[in-house]
């Protein structure tokens, strides 16, 4: 499963034109990043990390979702 999921990450990421890429967690020094940092990247959250930072690409692992 997680090949598939990278392969897919991958192939999204491939359309970008940038190959600055951000992965974003929820760790509390995630708070203290300017968001405009992120401008022209791809930004790839994780779990509920976009309510951080607009975020392209969002992942969640949790059997709930």
């Amino acid at each position: 499963m997680t090949d598939t999921i990278s392969k897919r990450v991958g192939d999204i990421a491939s359309t970008y034109g940038t190959d600055t890429i951000f992965i974003l967690g929820k760790g509390p020094s995630a708070d203290l990043v300017r968001p405009e940092v992120f401008a022209g990247s791809l930004v790839i959250a994780l779990n509920d990390a976009e309510r951080i930072a607009p975020a392209d690409i969002t992942l969640f692992h949790e059997d709930w979702v």
